[in-house]
């Protein structure tokens, strides 16, 4: 996958940390990103490479795509549910503009559909949202919770921030 992916790259990343792996690239041969889901996928069946981090949905379709993929390739690890990522405002534009902003995309699914379903099919891990909810602080606590302590979190965390 690319670096930027979650199921693809930062949550296997939290994965391996939790079972002592902090460094793929010093633990393994090589690591490559291919771009996308079904790039590594097919990288796998291919036998281009040995592993792939990819969204489950991916490798379920293949599966299902063609039953003789099952004796291809395995499911070796599955993480918690991905929550989705939230929709973050600078500071800068202070607590009324946030809060509109907020009201707006908490509404966006009522009040214009067609603008929601837009976001929607740019952001392909959300196809089965039906609206957008606020978080607070403890929305992804269980998530991370379950890929390791908040130290180990925190180290994978900072490798993606620039």
């Amino acid at each position: 996958m690319n670096t930027g992916s979650t199921s693809g790259n930062l949550v296997p990343r939290l994965g391996l940390a939790k079972e002592g792996i902090s460094s793929p690239e010093n633990s393994f041969k090589s690591v490559l990103y291919s771009e996308n889901h079904d790039a590594a996928v097919d990288a796998v069946l291919t036998k281009m490479a040995d592993i792939a981090a990819v969204g489950y949905s991916q490798f379920i379709w293949y599966v299902q795509q063609d039953f003789t993929n099952k004796n291809k390739m395995r499911l070796l690890w599955l993480s918690p549910p991905i929550p989705y990522g939230p929709i973050m405002i600078n500071n800068r534009f202070g607590s009324v503009v946030g809060g509109k902003l907020l009201t707006a995309f908490i509404l966006l699914h009522k009040e214009n559909p067609q603008a929601f379903l837009a976001i929607k099919s740019g952001w392909g891990e959300t196809k089965e949202a039906t609206n957008f909810i606020a978080i607070d602080g403890t929305y992804y606590s269980s998530f991370k919770k379950a890929l390791g302590n908040e130290n180990q979190v925190q180290r994978v965390l900072k490798q993606f921030v620039k």
